[in-house]
């Protein structure tokens, strides 16, 4: 981690896809900023740089050594584990194994696929080849694992997954092929992790709640949603639109408001989902990501393969409508069995009465939706 912060600015880790002059011109706007201690730029999930907006997040060193520690601590990680990290290094997901791997002093392999697009068949080669102890995914990269019906490699003691909700029966699925894996919590505000399954939970069946990292502490007010404090919270963000940038620090008393809605109790902390995922339609609260587990759900019971979102839509009388976003390789037959069963599975206001086919979806680095995109008007 040493030679990031050798430089008299803070690097500005990202994506080298993004136009030459691009780069230049968010890194000229970003160094605009002096920082008193060692800091990186790294974008914020889902940023739009592309379109000339995107938001990017500051982290001091000490911040990401202060994460690592704890996901290692964690993990119990040492110098006999082998890491996989098939994440981009210009996400603090990617970022974060390089530097875990650094304070035990293990091995990192770098996965590439041959062409440059996510290969679940190469990537599980390449885990067997390299007797990776540890590894982290999104839960996209899981599904694809499982339903090609790849078994957990022997050497393989934890494989962290992250970038976004783990669908229950995705993860009881994975475990009957053996893949211990961890659900967690984690933002690029944090530094990474926040909340991570522990290696105990593996012993026991049943989906784990999530225990807080000691770098972190978390709080839950009336509407759930989770504010986190600690030292590895970012420093400011960077806003940059088109050529000129805005720094913000939006955190009230050192702590971070979140958009997240959780439950913490005894067992660990419970993921509830986005507070902007839950929209008004003919007057009823309907939670997007709830919706969302579901079709993910009888994707996985059906061996469904292909992009399939729910996503709402503005509707000058109901408030919002439910669109199935889906990629044009799903089979029509697939189509309808899927929402003919959805359909009879939610309440009539949670209905799905128009699709949006496309030739791709539009994604992040991760492979996260970006619904900003979507052609819905």
């Amino acid at each position: 981690m040493q030679h990031l912060f050798q430089e008299d600015k803070a690097p500005v880790l990202i994506n080298p896809a993004l136009p030459r002059e691009r780069i230049s011109c968010i890194q000229e706007l970003l160094w605009k900023h002096p920082f008193a201690t060692p800091h990186l730029w790294i974008a914020s999930s889902g940023s739009f740089a592309k379109e000339g907006t995107s938001k990017w997040v500051a982290l001091s060193r000490e911040a990401l050594s202060l994460s690592a520690a704890a996901v290692n601590q964690h993990l119990q990680a040492s110098a006999n584990d082998i890491w996989l990290n098939p994440l981009p290094l210009f996400h603090v997901g990617g970022l974060g194994i390089e530097i875990r791997a650094l304070l035990t002093n293990s091995k990192v392999v770098q996965f590439r696929p041959s062409e440059e697009r996510w290969s679940p068949a190469q990537y599980y080669q390449t885990l067997c080849e390299t007797k990776a102890t540890l590894t982290s995914l999104v839960p996209t990269q899981l599904y694809d694992l499982v339903v090609m019906g790849f078994t957990s490699p022997r050497y393989l003691r934890a494989v962290v997954i992250g970038g976004g909700a783990l669908e229950e029966s995705l993860y009881r699925r994975a475990r009957a092929l053996g893949w211990r894996i961890l659900p967690s919590y984690g933002m690029t505000e944090a530094a990474s992790q926040v909340a991570t399954a522990s290696l105990s939970s593996l012993e026991q069946e049943g989906y784990p709640r999530l225990q807080i990292l000691p770098h972190l502490s978390i709080a839950v007010d009336e509407d759930n949603l989770l504010t986190l404090s600690g030292k590895s919270l970012f420093s400011l963000y960077g806003m940059v639109e088109g050529d000129s940038v805005r720094f913000v620090d939006p955190k009230v008393a050192g702590s971070f408001i979140t958009k997240d809605r959780g439950v913490i109790d005894r067992d660990g902390l419970k993921i509830l989902g986005r507070a902007d995922d839950i929209v008004k339609i003919v007057g009823e609260n309907v939670d997007i990501s709830a919706l969302q587990r579901l079709i993910d759900q009888l994707k996985l019971s059906k061996g469904v393969h292909g992009d399939c979102y729910v996503v709402p839509k503005s509707d000058s009388r109901r408030g919002s409508k439910l669109v199935l976003v889906l990629s044009q390789e799903l089979p029509e037959e697939d189509i309808d069995n899927l929402l003919k069963e959805y359909n009879l599975s939610v309440f009539p206001y949670e209905r799905i009465e128009e699709k949006l086919i496309l030739p791709s979806l539009p994604k992040t680095s991760l492979g996260k939706l970006e619904r900003n995109k979507l052609p819905l008007s």
